[in-house]
């Protein structure tokens, strides 16, 4: 509820071992805004997130579908993620800054559609990673002032992929 959404980017690179599981290496990174009322102000700031992630795909068989589906590939998706969580709020409260990381289990799942000849493909990935920082379920006090809120979640990721193969 303190953080608001906002826009990631990242890379991805897949390697194959053969038709049905495949090694992702992932980076992504984004801003997000960071808002936490106190009693006599609203404090507005920023979340810098940075998540570096392993996965294991494994890719559905659809051999066996019709086949205008026969060309989609779904696939599922587990791994590590390691968070690096970075928070700024503005000068009025002594310009607050903190730094953290902690790491995650990463669960998901996907879709490719190929585009020219198998050169390109289209898909979207939507992950969610179970993570537990340090301050997790523990009030948030800004300097003598105890806010009342404690932060708990999970990030998601819904990922537009336009991939290129090699």
């Amino acid at each position: 509820s303190i953080y608001g959404g906002g826009t990631n980017f990242g890379l991805f690179l897949s390697y194959f071992f053969d038709l049905r599981f495949a090694l992702q290496f992932g980076f992504s990174t984004g801003d997000h805004a960071l808002t936490i009322p106190m009693s006599t102000q609203t404090l507005q700031g920023n979340l810098g997130l940075t998540d570096i992630t392993l996965n294991l795909k494994y890719y559905l068989n659809t051999q066996n579908v019709t086949k205008g589906l026969g060309k989609l590939n779904p696939y599922f998706l587990v791994g590590m993620s390691q968070i690096q969580r970075t928070i700024t709020l503005p000068s009025t409260s002594g310009g607050v800054y903190g730094k953290d990381s902690s790491n995650g289990l990463t669960l998901g799942a996907g879709l490719e559609i190929p585009a020219m000849r198998n050169k390109m493909y289209y898909g979207f990935q939507l992950s969610y990673t179970f993570v537990n920082f340090a301050d997790e379920n523990t009030q948030i006090v800004i300097g003598t002032e105890q806010t009342g809120i404690i932060p708990g979640g999970d990030p998601y990721l819904l990922n537009f992929i336009l991939g290129v193969n090699f």
